[in-house]
């Protein structure tokens, strides 16, 4: 169950709370950054995250 509690945590709205002294950050680490080989495939679809 622990490689799932990373996910219920964000999914909980608790993870600044439980992550926060490990440099986790709101509104950057709730997503993950695109590859940037998805973005350029894409044709100009496919936007960076914020904060990547």
């Amino acid at each position: 169950m622990e490689n799932d509690r990373y996910f219920d945590v964000i999914r909980q709205g608790r993870a600044a709370t439980v992550f926060g002294s490990l440099g986790w950050k709101a509104n950057k680490n709730e997503v993950w950054p695109i590859p940037q080989a998805e973005i350029d495939n894409s044709g100009g679809v496919l936007v960076q995250n914020p904060g990547y």
